[in-house]
């Protein structure tokens, strides 16, 4: 599905992207993001970034469009796409406001309410859903709100912090130099999004100013969503919807340069060479990516699909394989220190990072171990997947708040 957005996402560029720049650049742009480290990773795995991405993308283009024609069908499309980003990542909040942002400085307040309702009526049903399971409707953000629902002591500043990268910003200095330190101190594929953006951000920031109306408009996305995103992070990832843009916006003012002046060559001919290196780099990487993690392997047949699970990517994946080939159809599976399900066909209880673990809520209503016993056997549990790992760590279940003798 990822790599079908990636596609989606490289055409949507390509072709709708030149009503704003121009084919020319519109190509080059929608080569520059597609190869770009952090999108061409995420790409490849599981995640919502590329399709935050997409719909981010086409709600801009059907603002651009309304803009353009005044149709109202075209702002609804635009509610429709930013509703659909809003509800594929929190991040896609950021996408709806400086869009409606757009909208009520060029249109007034009517256009902006019909924009932000459209997005709403799609957006909405996300955090009801989640207020219904956790009595509130950002969960796990805002742990302070009341909820029936809340993680672990010390767990939500730590998953927020690493999700915020926190640690690359210490001073106002750093946040002055924010786009250099975003480009040479992240190493994380998913968190990677090289030189070319870092080097066209002085041109989008004039663009943003004196460009055309369809550039302009680009560029003041780019640098809105930055603005808002830079407020509570700096992972790379969820920097990502801006890049459409970011890379339309510059290399717009960068591409029309003349070709050649006299017999050497023009800047415009060196750059597009360094945009080449820029793709084949991210390519290239990608490609090192795949190779060293085997799955080539099982696609030839040179090693079996659940040996590379196994080993790479599922570490409890043998138990499963256990579990489908020898437990009951009508077995249920308490998950302790895993999260990941996936390929098991039986019944089971699994928690996830956003959770309290499945066994700490039991023993939490547990006077002690016979209760415990009492309270799984009660629920239909029947055997428990035990990660190899988290055994040292049943010692820590206090943190968990639960009783000491059930710990034990």
């Amino acid at each position: 599905v990822n790599w079908g957005l990636w596609m989606l996402l490289g055409c949507s560029i390509r072709r709708l992207g030149a009503e704003i720049v121009g084919s020319r650049a519109a190509a080059w742009a929608a080569a520059v993001v597609a190869c770009t480290p952090a999108i061409f990773f995420n790409a490849r795995v599981t995640g919502t970034e590329i399709a935050l991405t997409l719909w981010s993308f086409l709600a801009l283009v059907c603002v651009w469009r309304w803009m353009r024609t005044d149709e109202p069908r075209a702002l609804i499309l635009a509610g429709v796409f930013g509703g659909l980003a809003a509800g594929a990542k929190y991040a896609g909040v950021f996408t709806c406001a400086v869009l409606a942002a757009m909208v009520l400085w060029r249109g007034g307040l009517r256009p902006a309410l019909r924009f932000g309702l459209v997005a709403a009526v799609l957006f909405l049903p996300w955090p009801i859903r989640t207020f219904l399971a956790s009595g509130n409707p950002v969960y796990p953000y805002f742990e302070s709100l009341p909820g029936r629902t809340h993680l672990p002591p010390g767990q939500a500043a730590g998953w927020l912090g690493t999700t915020r990268n926190s640690h690359l910003i210490q001073s106002w200095r750093d946040r002055l130099l924010h786009p250099w330190i975003l480009t040479t101190r992240q190493h994380e594929a998913h968190h990677h999004a090289g030189p070319v953006y870092l080097a066209l951000a002085p041109l989008v920031l004039w663009v943003a100013l004196r460009g055309w109306p369809a550039e302009r408009l680009a560029a003041q996305f780019a640098l809105g969503y930055w603005a808002l995103w830079a407020s509570i992070s700096m992972g790379v990832r969820f920097l990502i919807p801006a890049f459409p843009a970011l890379a339309l916006a510059g290399l717009s003012r960068l591409l029309p340069l003349p070709i050649r002046v006299g017999a050497g060559l023009a800047p415009a001919r060196l750059i597009r060479i360094a945009l080449v290196a820029f793709c084949l780099i991210g390519l290239l990487r990608a490609a090192d990516k795949a190779v060293s993690e085997g799955g080539w392997r099982v696609v030839l047949g040179v090693e079996p699909a659940g040996a590379f699970l196994s080993r790479q990517a599922h570490p409890s994946y043998p138990a499963i394989e256990f579990a489908n080939a020898s437990l009951p159809a009508d077995a249920r599976i308490l998950f302790v220190g895993e999260t990941r399900g996936a390929y098991l066909e039986r019944r089971a209880l699994i928690g996830s990072s956003f959770d309290w673990p499945p066994l700490a809520e039991f023993a939490s209503r547990s006077a002690d171990g016979e209760a415990l016993y009492a309270n799984l056997r009660a629920a239909g549990v029947t055997h428990l997947l035990v990660h190899a790992g988290v055994g040292r760590a049943f010692g820590t279940l206090d943190r968990w708040r639960t009783p000491t003798d059930a710990a034990k």
